[in-house]
Formats: C-alpha cells, sequence, structure tokens
C-alpha cells in the first residue's frame, strides 16, 4: 500500500508522492475529476484512476486532512488555480499529457534516381501536435520531425510501395538526425514484382524509439534499387476500399519513461528545456537561476569582489616596479640603459660594485692627414655618473711609419666629435719615432655632477703627462666643469706630424 504525504500541483500537473518523494501518480489537472465516498476518495483524468483511503493520506502541504471535504476543497483548489496552456508544448502540462504528433501524406512519392537516399514527405496533420512538428528543409518540403522538448520519444511509421517491374525490387529505409544518418537504423525490404497486369504491392512498417534534446529533429530517408518502377504509392479511395496513404507517421512521448526518477528539476527550476547564460554580478561566484535560465556569475576583481582579474588590471600589474620602492638592476642590458644606476645601487647598498663602461674596443686608424682627428668617442650615461664620484679611463696609442711625431688628446663633450665646446682634460707631449706605443690615464675627481661650485678637478694638472701615477707636480689641480646631468661622450683625437704614418688607440678601460 502506497502512503501519500504529498498532493501538489506543478503547472497543470496534480503530483501524488509518497514520504520519499517518489512520484505515484500524475493527473492533468484541468481534466481531473474528483469523487468520494465514506471510506474512499477517488483522483481521475482520461488515462489514470487513483484511489486514496483517509487513512493514507496522513499530511499534504503541511497540514492533516480529516475529513473527505476538506481534502475535496484543496484539491479543487489546486484545479481551479491551474490557468497556464496545457495545449501546446513544454512545461509541466506537457509532461503530464505527453508530448505527440501524426501525420500522413496523400501524395505519391518518388524517387528521382536509383539506390539515393530521399526524405519521406509528411503533408497532412492528423492530429493537432503537442511539442512535436515536422519543419521544411531546405528545398521546402516537409521533412524534419523537430522535437520542442527532451525526452524519449516512439516514432512509427507504414509506407505504401508499389513495384510495376516484373522483377523484385529493394527498399531501404533508415533515419538521420539533423541531416547525419543514424548508425544501425537501416532496414531492407523486397517489393513483390508485377504478376500478370497488377503491380507489385507491400506496406513497411516498424518504429523507433529514440532519445532527443530539444531542437532536435529526424528525417525518415527511403531509397531504391529501381527508381523508375518502384514508388511510394498513394491509392485514392476504391470500392470498397478508403483512400490509402504514401506514408503514415505518428511520434509519441513514452509515457511510461516520463515519471522515471531522471532529473526533473535543475536548481528549483522545472521548465522542460533550461539555458545557461553567462554573467559578472555579485561578489563572488555565484550560480543566479530563474524563469528557465542559469546564469554562472564570474564577476571582475577588486577590492571588494573575488572574481576574475580583468586585461586592464593585467596590464597594470604585469608593468610594476613603483611598488618595489627601488628601481631594480636590469640583468640583461649594460647599466648605462638604466635611467638612475646611482639611485639603483644605494637601494640595493651596492655602491661598491662599480660598472665598466667599456674596454678593449679599437679605435679608428688615423692617416693621411695631419689635422686632428677623432680616434675613438665612447658615451658616458648620465644615470652612473653621481656627486663625489672618481672618473678613471685610460687608453693606449699605437703608431706606425717615420720618425714624425703623434700627439693624442683627451675631451668632454656633448657629441661624439670636437664640434662645439670640448673640454680638454689630457695632453700627451709629441711623440716622436723612438715612442711607437704609450699608454694615457686620467683621473676625474668628479665632485658636483651638475658642474657647479667646485666642479670637477683633474688630477694632476701636467697636459704633457702620459700617465697620472707618480707624477710629480707643484701645480693645484685645475678646475673644469662639465655638467654630468646630461650624457656626455669621452672624445679621444690624434694628430700627426706626418700623413704618411699611421696612429690608432685601444681604449683600456673607463669606469666610474
Amino acid at each position: 500500500m502506497c502512503i501519500v504525504t504529498d498532493i501538489s500541483k506543478s503547472d497543470c500537473l496534480l503530483v501524488l508522492k509518497d514520504s520519499n518523494g517518489n512520484v505515484i501518480a500524475e493527473f492533468n489537472a484541468t481534466e481531473t475529476t474528483f469523487a468520494y465516498s465514506e471510506y474512499t476518495f477517488t483522483i481521475k483524468d482520461y488515462r489514470n484512476t487513483y484511489e486514496i483511503k483517509l487513512d493514507d493520506v496522513t499530511l499534504i502541504n503541511g497540514g492533516t486532512y480529516t475529513t473527505f471535504d476538506l481534502l475535496y476543497t484543496y484539491l479543487v483548489g489546486l484545479r481551479t488555480a491551474c490557468i497556464c496552456d496545457c495545449s501546446g508544448g513544454g512545461g509541466g502540462g506537457g509532461t503530464g499529457l505527453g508530448y505527440y504528433g501524426a501525420w500522413q501524406t496523400d501524395t505519391t512519392q518518388t524517387a528521382s534516381a536509383s539506390n539515393t537516399g530521399y526524405a519521406m514527405r509528411f503533408e497532412v496533420a492528423d492530429v493537432t501536435p503537442n511539442g512535436i512538428s515536422i519543419a521544411n528543409d531546405l528545398s521546402g518540403n516537409p521533412t524534419r520531425i523537430t522535437f520542442a522538448n527532451t525526452g524519449i520519444y516512439n516514432i512509427q511509421f507504414s509506407s505504401q510501395f508499389q513495384n510495376s517491374d516484373t522483377q523484385l525490387n529493394d527498399v531501404t529505409i533508415w533515419l538521420r538526425l539533423n541531416g547525419v544518418d543514424v548508425l544501425g537504423s537501416a532496414g531492407f525490404v523486397s517489393v513483390p514484382n508485377k504478376h500478370g497486369s497488377i503491380d507489385g504491392h507491400t506496406i513497411v512498417a516498424w518504429n523507433y524509439v529514440i532519445e532527443v534534446i530539444a531542437g532536435q529533429y529526424y528525417e525518415l530517408i527511403w531509397s531504391t534499387t529501381n527508381h523508375t518502377n518502384v514508388k511510394m504509392q498513394f491509392y485514392a479511395a476504391g470500392s470498397p476500399p478508403p483512400s490509402a496513404a504514401s506514408v503514415i507517421l505518428t511520434v509519441t512521448q513514452q509515457s511510461g519513461i516520463m515519471s522515471g526518477s531522471g532529473i526533473t528539476a535543475i536548481n528549483s527550476l522545472t521548465g522542460s528545456v533550461q539555458t545557461l547564460a553567462t554573467g559578472t554580478s555579485g561578489t563572488n561566484f555565484n550560480i543566479a537561476s530563474l524563469g528557465t535560465t542559469h546564469t554562472f556569475n564570474l564577476p571582475t576583481a577588486s577590492a571588494t569582489n573575488r572574481g576574475a582579474l580583468s586585461s586592464a588590471d593585467w596590464s597594470t600589474f604585469n608593468g610594476k616596479q613603483t611598488a618595489l620602492g627601488y628601481i631594480p638592476l636590469n640583468p640583461t642590458n649594460n647599466l648605462s640603459d638604466l635611467t638612475s644606476v646611482s639611485a639603483a645601487r644605494a637601494n640595493l647598498g651596492l655602491t661598491f660594485l662599480l660598472p665598466i663602461i667599456n674596454q678593449g674596443a679599437d679605435g679608428t686608424i688615423v692617416t693621411g692627414t695631419t689635422a686632428e682627428t677623432v680616434t675613438y668617442a665612447e658615451l658616458i650615461n648620465s644615470s652612473l655618473i653621481s656627486d663625489n664620484l672618481s672618473l678613471d679611463s685610460s687608453f693606449k696609442i699605437e703608431k706606425t711609419g717615420s720618425a714624425g711625431t703623434v700627439t693624442l688628446k683627451m675631451y668632454i663633450n656633448s657629441t661624439a666629435n670636437l664640434s662645439g665646446s670640448p673640454i680638454l682634460i689630457f695632453q700627451s707631449a709629441a711623440l716622436g719615432a723612438t715612442t711607437r706605443n704609450a699608454t694615457a690615464q686620467r683621473y676625474l675627481n668628479i665632485k658636483n655632477k651638475n658642474g657647479t661650485g667646485a666642479g670637477t678637478k683633474i688630477l694632476p694638472t701636467s697636459s704633457t703627462s702620459l700617465i697620472d701615477v707618480g707624477v710629480s707636480s707643484t701645480t693645484s689641480p685645475s678646475t673644469i666643469t662639465p655638467d654630468f646631468t646630461t650624457n656626455k661622450y669621452l672624445v679621444v683625437s690624434i694628430k700627426l706630424a706626418n700623413s704618411g704614418d699611421s696612429a690608432w688607440g685601444v681604449f683600456l678601460k673607463l669606469k666610474p
């Protein structure tokens, strides 16, 4: 004995459930009749009859019904409240009634070629369909059996074939789903040959039980080995038989499966067709279900939202350096590429790491001229220079040719040449033939990077000394005032006394 613990209405259904939530029976609310006697209450519609003993109705929607009158009033109220349109597909009403349709075609259907598949046409509706329709194909023919609701369905057909040939000919029939042949669905039959003056006839009929997703369509396809003599034949009414359709189709939802234990609701939504969408609402990931739509929300991350990082924020974070509190050293580039290397050193506590600007680079060979000519120029990036810094430069000159002399000079200039107002920081004596090479070195003691105040002092003051180390001088150091707040160049020149000689320089090092 089933104990009914819940009677409720869902759309156009009256639903009876037991204490475990299992559906005992369902009724079309708009077609339900009620009757009761002293001991038995009867609920009935066009397909179900259910009798309830008063003692079985122990709890209905939170209340105990102690009399038939109260139960009757409750159920009639549920029926009266059912105002939805149960004639169309969708909703609980469609599930209760089941979806169905029936069609036939009252014209002969032919094949244009042998062994070629053609979709059967279904032109006349025998009943008003519910949740199932026939749609036209791309050629405008009514061939597509279209389903508005997900479920299990039975497709059943019967086709009348005629063969005017004196030999047997075959017909093959199969299913297509959304334009793709369904594996294993084909069936083969032979249509009898003509005997005497009477064409051969046969009716071909079978069914398919299919699982459908809302929006899909099926087609019944047929082909014949002899398109000239085999047709799907329509016969007009005769005496005594009525007309014979070329094809009859019935499609029904499987009512025995409709009340099974499958999914009946998603997130409390009971619509037969439900939709998934995306959004950004809320402060955390969430799913919002309303009507028949489930929206998956992933908000944009912020100080208050836990969510996805926006592309703009990603670009901001990817380009961040200032939040570190210092300018980091660039391990892949020369330090002269940085705009504030001295600040980076100070922030990292690396004041003892002094970068070499350049070393071991050959200068341009000077020959064929007695004019002062630039053999080498090196950029001194302003970012490498700071107050109270000593700049050490070393240069080696080599000369070949006659006994003519060569003079070496070093300048600080704003350009990589001798234009403008270069500041002389070193000048060698005129080196004769007995000296083929010599090394020059000069220290610049930079007091103020911007060239103000005490400026930049050159030690020592002798302009004819090839090397500062060990040179004795009684003259005070001279003072120059180059502004290292902008980039400068160390420019080295060679002047030959004999244009037939050659000289060039090898830059040993330049470092702060």
